[in-house]
């Protein structure tokens, strides 16, 4: 639904940003359909056979589809703090190269679940690193959340009608970051606590439904901060013009916005090829 939302609403955004969006609705769509064959296998197949300390291969893929949407996600928000900090290279870089890191430890724990086929045995062998890989993405979500309600509260401009636009945007950032970072927190502490009885890999099925929904609200909440603008520039009787940015503007756009329009810089979101005044 927030796929379809976004390609009715925004046909004017780049195919490069379009391509983004569909390819992280095919991983949680292939996602979805590991955790169905996985249903099938425990419920169906095995109906009234304890085989819970058996890891299907099925289950080891979600390992390693999650941590690509996640890390697609991050890129995403890493992406808005390094615009608007006007290229900060080491928060963003910080941010990047724990997404990476996060993104190999995943892919070694569905490697190694594989090959063990033993929650029991992965859990003795490699839980330090579904440990640190989920201790990694939450710290990710405290970094991409705090980046970003720094660098829009140093936007503010004084005037309320943009400020309150600010502020909405923050509340997003605070709302996205709670819902993946608790979620995250209660997987991590039933895996610490709880590995043999599963109950850690059923909320780390929805982290990765999480994340996909945190970045399409994101994007389709545009159409409503540009609502909040039209009724602001109408209570003030259309006298003052707050341009909306463009999220890949050209080279000289960009200059403008640095120059001219620091305000921007918070909301640099939508289209990228069209020529758009500042």
């Amino acid at each position: 639904m927030q796929v379809y939302m976004y390609l009715r609403t925004y046909r004017k955004d780049g195919w490069g940003f379009k391509i983004g969006v569909i390819t992280i609705w095919l991983l949680d769509l292939l996602h979805t359909g590991m955790v169905s064959a996985s249903n099938w296998v425990y419920l169906i197949e095995n109906f009234g056979n304890d085989i819970s300390d058996n890891i299907v291969w099925t289950i080891a893929v979600t390992i390693a589809l999650t941590a690509l949407i996640i890390f697609s996600v991050h890129c995403f928000f890493a992406f808005r703090i390094y615009t608007l900090s006007r290229g900060n290279h080491y928060y963003t870089g910080l941010i990047a190269t724990l997404a990476v890191t996060r993104v190999g430890l995943s892919l070694v724990c569905t490697v190694k679940m594989i090959k063990l086929g033993s929650y029991l045995k992965f859990a003795h062998q490699w839980g330090y690193v579904f440990t640190t890989s989920l201790s990694f993405a939450v710290t990710v979500d405290i970094l991409i959340a705090g980046g970003l309600l720094w660098y829009l509260n140093r936007s503010r401009t004084g005037f309320s009608d943009m400020d309150t636009i600010l502020d909405s945007i923050k509340m997003y950032a605070i709302e996205n970051g709670l819902f993946t970072s608790a979620t995250t927190i209660v997987s991590l502490i039933c895996w610490l606590t709880m590995p043999t009885n599963l109950i850690f890999l059923g909320l780390h099925f929805a982290i990765s439904k999480l994340y996909a929904n945190a970045l399409m609200a994101t994007l389709n909440a545009r159409i409503s901060l540009q609502l909040e603008r039209s009724k602001a520039q109408a209570y003030s009787g259309g006298n003052v013009e707050y341009p909306m940015p463009v999220v890949f503007p050209t080279a000289e756009g960009r200059q403008k916005v640095g120059q001219h329009c620091t305000v921007c810089l918070a909301l640099y979101l939508t289209r990228r090829d069209e020529d758009t005044e500042y």
